[in-house]
């Protein structure tokens, strides 16, 4: 029987599920799991771009109104994050001498060079942008063997080779196929480009512009993640990882199959429901993935036989809390247990478990003892409820609403000693106010064993 997950992040998003969680089959075991990040706020891992610089270091980045950029060792060592002073950031690489280049988008339409500190020394902006085009480019950024760097000009359909001051070296050609360019690798020895347009097939073009072979591939990936599971090694072999499967698949210069890897992957599997590994990236020996993980960095493999390294994670802290069923007896103790790791600190919370009906404001607290929940014997119907610290449960409006930062919510029905099910009625979107001649739609739920006759029901609105 599988566990059902639920993240609840704020009293909308409860009365919202609510429905759907009420109707969840009651001998459904429970798991809520809320991550609390450590790190810095302008990062957030799910959507963060992985590049592997020439320096050998791993560098995640993200967009928003402040970019942000994560430099680690694939070891997860040696880690330093600095907010970037520019939004929309797309990627971060770095060539062999430890220039940093950083890709932004939208208004800024530009590739700015950093030293090791992420200080901007130089940039270029020669991208194209307008309503017309997209505000999408430069798209990519990667570095050369030579230290040089290439940036997508997409809505030019070229691609510019870029000295580490900034100065634009050469524009090389792309033609379309049939979509602008999305993203890039590059292996200067053989003078190839590998890229993936709209239409998802990668090509592998000639610093002259001719494509000189191509392979279609089901890639990972949502519109909104920078990257793309494939890369290319400084010998012009080209590596691929296709969606939901471990095999690393590999083509020679020529595009002729050159062999497949199995990714011993296990239980390093990205969860159902999240995006497959998105990301890849060759570097000496290893083979570095990542997905949309809301708190793992990015994984490691070994590139000849496939054996997994290590996982590297973001500095996170991770509550959990799980019961048997959202079916709860009044009077009885529920299974109730709390699992918080704190990532190597020492916190210890005062847990509480509150409470409130569906259809009032007023809270109580459960009583909570080692691996169980005591439910008043007076409770009865659906109840919000909420694991937190708080010492005080009232939520309040606006910028007056304190919320803890360690918290999880769900509903659960709370019945009486032998009964045999129960029956609910559900407004949309929980609402409890109506106009003068409006229509009021709603729902029936009843919940009762599956050999149970079929239940006939009338509801009535009583004024007042």
């Amino acid at each position: 029987m599988h566990a059902m997950t639920t993240r609840l992040a704020s009293s909308l998003a409860a009365f919202a599920l609510c429905c759907a969680a009420y109707a969840e089959d009651p001998a459904t075991p429970v798991v809520l799991e809320q991550i609390i990040s450590r790190e810095d706020a302008a990062f957030t891992c799910a959507r963060a771009n992985l590049s592997v610089g020439r320096d050998g270091l791993v560098y995640l980045c993200n967009g928003g109104n402040v970019g942000y950029a994560l430099r680690i060792g694939r070891d997860g060592k040696d880690k330093f994050g600095q907010p970037l002073g520019l939004s929309a950031a797309v990627a971060a690489t770095a060539n062999s001498a430890g220039v940093i280049a950083t890709a932004h988008v939208h208004f800024n339409h530009k590739i700015v060079f950093r030293d090791a500190m992420l200080k901007p020394t130089a940039e270029q902006t020669d991208f194209l942008v307008s309503d017309a085009a997209g505000w999408d480019a430069p798209g990519a950024i990667e570095a050369g063997a030579s230290g040089d760097f290439y940036a997508v000009d997409q809505h030019r359909d070229r691609i510019l080779r870029l000295a580490a001051d900034g100065k634009i070296l050469k524009a090389f050609a792309i033609a379309r196929d049939p979509g602008a360019i999305q993203f890039i690798r590059v292996c200067e020895a053989k003078q190839l480009f590998f890229v993936i347009a709209n239409s998802g097939a990668i090509r592998c073009i000639g610093f002259d512009g001719v494509t000189r072979w191509s392979v279609n591939a089901a890639l990972a990936g949502e519109w909104y993640l920078g990257s793309r599971a494939f890369d290319c090694d400084d010998d012009g072999n080209l590596y691929l990882l296709e969606n939901n499967s471990d095999s690393l698949k590999r083509f020679a210069p020529d595009g002729k199959p050159a062999g497949e890897v199995t990714l011993q992957i296990g239980d390093h599997r990205p969860p159902a429901g999240q995006c497959w590994f998105f990301a890849l990236r060759i570097s000496q020996g290893d083979c570095i993935v990542r997905s949309n993980h809301p708190s793992e960095l990015f994984q490691v493999y070994d590139l000849r036989t496939g054996a997994f390294k290590q996982a590297v994670s973001a500095d996170v802290e991770v509550l959990h809390a799980s019961y048997p069923s959202p079916v709860w007896t009044n009077g009885k103790a529920m299974p109730f247990t709390i699992d918080f790791a704190t990532a190597g600190r020492r916190i210890t919370p005062r847990w509480r478990l509150w409470a409130r009906p569906l259809d009032a404001a007023d809270w109580r607290e459960f009583e909570l003892g080692q691996g169980h929940a005591k439910v008043p014997a007076d409770a009865a119907g659906l109840y919000r409820i909420k694991l937190t610290p708080e010492v005080q449960p009232q939520e309040r409006g606006g910028d007056a609403q304190v919320v803890s930062e360690y918290q999880l919510q769900a509903v659960i029905e709370v019945r009486p000693a032998g009964a045999k099910g129960s029956l609910s009625v559900f407004t949309q979107d929980c609402r409890t106010h109506f106009g003068q001649g409006e229509s009021i739609p709603f729902s029936v739920i009843a919940r009762a064993a599956a050999k149970d006759p079929a239940i006939a029901t009338t509801v009535k609105l009583l004024q007042g």
